[in-house]
């Protein structure tokens, strides 16, 4: 293995001695194309995770949401600037501890599902580097998981979550802990009332505006690499949507219950779910899933599934004996079945950097022992890793590109 002292030593250069610990990381924050592909990490994740998982941490978001509109109920004194700047604790809260909240799902998997769909697009025939086709690939990357049936499903299971958590918190901390003193009681009902009277398009275009600024307070604490620079980067676009008079599907989720549990106004449930769900949760989807999905996934990940500055080269390896007596092959994640593989057949594949004097193992942390390049003087180039959330190497391997 040929490292540089740069590589594997300090950041000026120096060799680091045996047992000697590396430099600290001192990156305060990622590149946009980096947050691009933490958030389509993030999604793939999440449609990963089983379904009481799921709805456990969606209860927990619900209920996060909720204290935070509590909060604000109970301590604003009828300000709005205080309102508005008490409310982002439930988002924070979401954040820091990897709840589920369907606002920011309708971001997170939308880039993860377009990701997988351009990803997977190209599997299929392919040529070698002599042109020639060599059957067909099989297989597809397993670890991006989000499809657009997981993404349906998993927005389902998260939206009725949050719903459940937002209620729990409505009726036994709140209503039953009779927490709410009247001019608490008097601006619960006159929120409700407003918002349940707005109109179907107002509410939708409210929900729209809502949404973009919520995604852009995830995306800006996911740039983010320690808990004092996310919870600054969430806390301006939170508190800027509930001053603006916004509408978030799961907050309403919350103060809209509680304002029908008072005895006084004019809040109905026809006014919760056609005046203003339905309305806003549509309005939530678009925003999130069109002004911050698509649209970076579009700038960002589209057609360049690595970053631009450190793109793998590809090596053409030969296929060995011992590999054409399997069923199946297994290299790096694509699966090449028995039948379209013969001895010294060719294909091409990204590979680690290493020299011809490196051992098998050495390349990309798998053992490819039954493999062999065509030529045994290259030094190949490491592809770039995107890392998600939690520094963990997401693209550590590639499909046949």
């Amino acid at each position: 293995m040929v490292l540089s002292a740069r590589e594997h030593g300090h950041a000026d250069g120096r060799a680091r001695s045996p047992g000697e610990r590396k430099d600290h990381h001192t990156k305060q924050y990622k590149t946009p194309k980096e947050v691009a592909f933490a958030l389509a990490t993030a999604g793939h994740n999440k449609a990963q995770l089983p379904i009481l998982q799921t709805l456990g941490h969606a209860v927990a978001a619900g209920a996060y949401v909720a204290a935070g509109g509590l909060a604000s109920l109970t301590m604003s004194d009828g300000s709005r600037l205080v309102f508005a700047l008490l409310f982002p604790v439930g988002l924070v809260a979401v954040v820091l501890t990897g709840a589920e909240l369907f606002t920011g799902n309708t971001m997170y998997m939308v880039v993860a599902a377009l990701q997988r769909a351009q990803v997977n697009k190209g599997v299929g025939r392919r040529r070698t580097s002599a042109g020639h086709r060599r059957g067909k690939v099989e297989g597809k990357d397993a670890s991006l998981a989000c499809d657009w049936k997981r993404l349906l499903v998993n927005w389902l299971l998260v939206y009725f979550g949050n719903f459940v958590g937002a209620l729990l918190v409505a009726v036994f901390l709140a209503q039953l802990a009779d927490v709410l003193d009247d001019s608490a009681v008097q601006l619960l009902v006159a929120i409700g009332e407003k918002k349940t009277g707005a109109g179907f398009g107002t509410a939708f275009l409210r929900g729209i505006g809502c949404n973009w600024l919520v995604n852009l307070a995830l995306w800006q604490a996911a740039a983010a690499e320690d808990i004092t620079g996310k919870i600054a980067a969430i806390w301006p676009p939170i508190a800027a949507f509930v001053g603006i008079g916004f509408e978030h599907c799961v907050a309403n989720m919350f103060f809209i219950p509680l304002a029908l549990m008072q005895t006084d106004g004019d809040v109905t449930v026809a006014g919760l779910f056609w005046g203003n769900l339905i309305p806003v949760t549509l309005g939530n989807i678009f925003g999130g899933s069109l002004t911050m999905g698509l649209a970076y996934y579009l700038l960002y990940v589209a057609k360049s599934p690595r970053p631009a500055a450190a793109r793998p080269g590809s090596a053409t390896l030969v296929v060995s004996e011992i590999e054409v007596g399997n069923t199946e092959v297994d290299v790096h994640g694509v699966r090449f079945r028995r039948k379209t593989l013969s001895a010294d057949d060719t294909v091409e594949l990204p590979v680690a950097a290493y020299s011809s004097g490196a051992s098998d193992e050495e390349t990309m942390g798998h053992t490819v022992e039954s493999w062999s390049t065509t030529s045994s003087d290259e030094t190949r180039e490491r592809p770039a890793s995107v890392h998600d959330q939690q520094g963990r190497s997401f693209f550590d391997r590639w499909p046949l590109v």
